[in-house]
């Protein structure tokens, strides 16, 4: 729910509806809460080199 309203998934934006699949209703929206309006951008690399040749 948002406030009072009930959330309607087939009705969600499409990037949405597959977060909310991955992460679950209740993560997705807390993810939309704090990062609404706002663009992501996620390195196809997990791990930054730098750290992991430290930790070696």
């Amino acid at each position: 729910m948002i406030g009072s309203q009930k959330i309607h998934q087939d009705c969600l934006a499409e990037v949405y509806k597959e977060l909310a699949e991955i992460v679950g209703l209740e993560t997705m929206l807390k993810l939309y809460d704090v990062l609404k309006g706002q663009q992501l951008n996620f390195p196809t690399r997990l791990y930054a080199s730098d750290k992991v040749k430290k930790n070696r």
